[in-house]
């Protein structure tokens, strides 16, 4: 089949890919693929070729050896797709999460309360986030959020069991104002 110097270039590439993966860390933005990227666009491209030649061999000449080699790379394929996708779900773990693999219970609350935020404040629900910023502490302890549609980022506090506007005379982080800390 010829084919053997491109099995050879993908196994070399998908080492290569499977290393990148490896060696990135778990705190990376998932949309920052680094050197991954382009080695992934590449490995398709040659997926791609080699599917199609072997598709057009095992019409024109069928072979034991031909049904070998697309067993080979059927398999080899399915590893490199589990990889990936076992990369992926362990970025979605762990971003924003504690070493735990848990989000912690501060952040839980605060997002949990989100949704009749919005309803009391009669925004579009779903618009609003939480940034994983605080500041203060106690019952005076702020939260930092943001919507969608504003680029206007506001502080909010829990009472009562609901959160409330909180505003300050110098913001949060600002010089003079309370020290901001990012929750995990």
């Amino acid at each position: 089949l010829a084919l053997q110097p491109a099995v050879d270039q993908l196994k070399t590439t998908v080492d290569r890919y499977a290393s990148l993966l490896e060696s990135r860390s778990a705190s990376q933005v998932a949309a920052n693929l680094g050197a991954a990227k382009p080695v992934r666009e590449k490995m398709n491209d040659e997926y791609d070729e080699m599917t199609t030649v072997a598709f057009a061999f095992s019409i024109a000449a069928p072979a034991a050896e031909l049904t070998t080699f697309i067993t080979k790379l059927n398999k080899l394929i399915d590893d490199t797709n589990t990889a990936y996708n076992q990369s992926r779900a362990q970025m979605k773990v762990t971003k924003g999460t504690t070493s735990g693999g848990k989000k912690s219970e501060e952040i839980r609350k605060v997002e949990s309360l989100i949704a009749a935020y919005e309803q009391d404040a009669h925004v579009t629900p779903g618009v609003m986030k939480f940034t994983g910023l605080a500041a203060g502490t106690g019952s005076e302890r702020a939260y930092k959020m943001v919507t969608d549609d504003v680029d206007n980022p506001f502080w909010v506090r829990i009472a009562d069991g609901k959160l409330v506007d909180v505003e300050f005379k110098i913001q949060p982080g600002e010089p003079g104002g309370l020290t901001v800390e990012k929750l995990k």
